[in-house]
């Protein structure tokens, strides 16, 4: 059931640089909704999505799940920052970016999102919510951090921490996806207009 849309508590943070196109990184845990949210919103606004790990995924010719069992984490983290940093030195348009929910725990990355001028909002919500919803998605399998519910806490836990530092944030708790990016997009629109 929707809620209201609640404003998005905000931090310090930079306004993009004028003579480039906007980036929007959104950041969270898996089942935050960075790809659903982040579709929704790229077409509210008019702009480019792009989903990192379906980048990557695309050039390996397998799933996330694939690449960390066959080649590890570390490889997989290594194709992340390349693509990263591809995706944010060709960009000629506006962008809705949604990377995985460990890529902004990497050093360098948040360096490298800042360097491109771009706004990053957290999406949050509690863990056991976070977890029904990977649990019930068409992707389960393709997850390869998905695992019980306590070890799921404590990696949400672990990883809250670096999900603060984003600009933004923004809670997703029991709302829909067009709610959620309705009110994001309320939130660039208003920046825009006052930068």
């Amino acid at each position: 059931m929707s809620q209201p849309t609640a404003p998005a508590e905000k931090h310090p943070a930079s306004a993009p640089p004028r003579s480039t196109p906007f980036v929007i990184c959104l950041t969270g845990f898996m089942g935050s909704g960075k790809t659903s949210v982040g579709q929704e919103l790229a077409q509210q606004l008019g702009c480019d999505f792009i989903d990192l790990d379906r980048m990557i995924e695309a050039r390996a010719g397998k799933s996330v799940a694939g690449i960390f069992a066959q080649q590890g984490e570390e490889f997989f983290r290594r194709a992340e920052r390349e693509a990263l940093a591809e995706v944010l030195s060709t960009r000629r348009r506006p962008l809705v970016l949604s990377p995985g929910g460990g890529a902004w725990l990497q050093p360098g990355i948040a360096e490298q999102l800042a360097k491109a001028g771009a706004i990053t909002i957290f999406l949050d919500a509690p863990a056991e919510e976070l977890h029904q919803r990977c649990v019930n998605s068409l992707d389960a399998g393709h997850r390869p951090l998905l695992k019980d519910l306590s070890s799921f806490k404590k990696l949400y836990a672990d990883r809250l921490p670096v999900y603060r530092r984003s600009q933004r944030r923004v809670d997703t708790s029991g709302r829909s996806v067009r709610d959620i990016a309705t009110g994001i997009a309320e939130i660039i629109r208003d920046e825009a207009r006052d930068s």
